[in-house]
């Protein structure tokens, strides 16, 4: 099975053919085999995909100072936008979803995609994708936020990638650059590699949380259902309280619990939990058990301090 395999050796075309996959060669294709592969190619997909989505033709009826080609910009249905917003286009375009909302004091560069029904509050957003109803704000740059995502406070998250129903505190900020400016180290299973990057952030699993204040270093990952407190200065397995920072051990968020949280998540937005996704999350949870014992998470009740 794919598990007998190190990530590392999924490119190995001789040992996959061993365990039964079949080769298949396609020309042309960027490959993307680490995260900080779909953060760098991400501006050239928004370029890609704007030209097939968007007529060559000037949309812009709000009242947006904007720098650059006009029809650069593309707005959708039932956009609200109050005054003093910029959008830079001169890097690359801007695309704006349906029935979103942007207030006053924003400035978006492209290239950038923003979804449906998001809401931006005075928000800087440099080359960034943003999925359908989220909540923005702060400062973001080339980064990736799935849909329903929450980062609509101050605080810095760049070259990073995070997952749906994400929930970032006030306050909560990534480093994506070293103090040395060398290059940053990412953990992959039981082997660390150099990325080869100058700039790379973290990597945030769905259901994450963050809580108010949290600093999280370079190359961090973070699991599916964490929730993060503090320095974040190590990987954080799934499903934990995670607050070593602040003298706490980490600690196993008890299934029901994490179910519990994304049901009140998704209720604030219309959505009903399925016998479907519940499946998914306890299939997520046991998987990973091994990945919170490596990590010395403990099964008793979390406590703070």
């Amino acid at each position: 099975s794919l598990n007998a395999l190190d990530i590392s050796e999924y490119t190995d075309i001789e040992r996959l053919k061993k365990i039964g996959l079949k080769e298949f060669k396609i020309s042309n294709i960027k490959l993307i085999k680490y995260p900080w592969d779909i953060i760098k190619e991400n501006c050239n997909e928004i370029k890609r995909e704007f030209s097939l989505y968007h007529s060559n033709e000037d949309n812009t009826t709000l009242d947006i100072d904007i720098i650059g080609d006009k029809k650069l910009v593309h707005i959708g249905k039932d956009v609200e936008a109050e005054k003093n917003i910029v959008f830079d286009v001169r890097k690359g375009p801007i695309y704006i979803g349906d029935n979103t909302d942007i207030r006053a004091f924003s400035r978006i560069a492209g290239p950038t995609y923003i979804g449906s029904k998001c809401l931006i509050k005075s928000g800087r957003i440099q080359e960034c994708s943003i999925g359908n109803v989220c909540k923005i704000g702060g400062e973001i740059e080339e980064s990736i936020f799935h849909g329903y995502a929450n980062k609509q406070h101050y605080g810095f998250v760049g070259h990073s990638y995070l997952g749906e129903w994400v929930n970032l505190g006030a306050g909560t900020s990534n480093s994506d650059l070293k103090d040395t400016y060398g290059t940053i180290k990412y953990k992959i299973g039981r082997k660390t590699i150099d990325s080869g990057e100058q700039f790379f952030g973290c990597v945030v699993g769905d259901n994450a949380k963050s809580s108010i204040g949290t600093m999280i270093y370079t190359g961090k990952k973070i699991g599916f259902a964490a929730h993060i407190h503090g320095i974040i200065s190590e990987d954080v397995p799934s499903f934990c309280m995670w607050a070593k920072s602040l003298g706490s051990i980490p600690s196993e968020l008890f299934f029901d619990s994490s179910l519990k949280t994304y049901s009140r998540a998704a209720e604030r937005r219309g959505i009903v939990l399925t016998k479907d996704y519940e499946e998914l999350m306890e299939k997520i949870f046991e998987i990973t058990k091994d990945e919170r014992k490596a990590s010395g998470v403990s099964t008793n009740k979390f406590s703070l301090g």
